[in-house]
């Protein structure tokens, strides 16, 4: 075998290796002679994410408990959980956010389950609220597109996090699976969950509850400001499964 063989061989093991899984590895390599603005644009986006994720979840919390009532824990909870925590796990992941760009990727990892499974938590504690208040005012369950879109929405949650799970210990199961195919199936769960509570959020602005609570310009705004959050989020983990793609392409 040949050196040049022999680096190609190392080359693509080294690819192949958990390093590689990082969002930003594969643009990381891609942008090392405009390293500057790409960092610069990185940073800017990620100070823009936080501050709309902190002034929608400050607003929405505003709302919520604008005129108390046991009912306003489920937009609370769900709005915290959706929105706020399930936003920075996803973001913790990538090395341009700036929360934790410090942090070595262990430590990011161990930071994104934690906020995930504290997401899940205030997710399933809004759903409860939800059904217990429907139940006391003798209600209907699932009636309307935003009560059914929740009910998938935290079969979903329970899903991501138990994929989650799969994907933390894939590297016991080798020798079964590849390593590439579990976390980017966990990724995609995890987006496409993430994707859904955005939109159950947005459907949630359209209800009684926030119509009084607010008015139609609220309403435009938070939806707008909700779309963008989501975009925003999303773009770090298009960068992961970009990566993970590659990966599995690779023979």
């Amino acid at each position: 075998m040949s050196k040049e063989q022999e680096k190609g061989d190392l080359g693509h093991d080294r690819d192949l290796q958990p390093a590689a899984y990082d969002g930003n590895a594969v643009s990381g390599q891609q942008g090392q002679g405009n390293s500057d603005p790409v960092r610069l644009a990185n940073t800017a986006l990620s100070y823009i994410t936080h501050t709309l994720v902190a002034g929608l979840t400050a607003y929405l919390l505003y709302v919520s408990f604008r005129t108390y009532q046991l009912f306003s824990w489920h937009p609370a909870c769900v709005t915290i959980g959706s929105l706020t925590l399930m936003a920075e796990a996803i973001m913790a992941m990538s090395r341009g956010n700036v929360l934790t760009a410090g942090l070595r990727r262990p430590t990011r990892v161990r930071a994104h389950w934690v906020l995930q499974l504290l997401a899940a938590g205030f997710v399933l504690c809004g759903f409860v609220v939800e059904v217990v208040v429907k139940r006391t005012s003798d209600r209907p369950h699932f009636a309307s597109p935003h009560s059914v879109l929740g009910l998938v929405y935290v079969v979903l949650v329970v899903a991501s996090n138990c994929g989650g799970l799969a994907a933390n210990y894939s590297a016991r199961l080798r020798d079964h699976v590849r390593l590439a195919a579990v976390k980017l199936a966990h990724f995609l769960l995890g987006a496409a969950t993430f994707a859904l509570g955005v939109c159950a959020l947005v459907t949630g602005l359209y209800t009684r509850f926030f119509s009084v609570s607010a008015g139609r310009e609220a309403q435009l705004a938070c939806t707008v400001l909700l779309v963008v959050v989501a975009l925003l989020v999303l773009q770090s983990a298009a960068r992961s499964v970009y990566s993970l793609c590659r990966s599995l392409l690779r023979v």
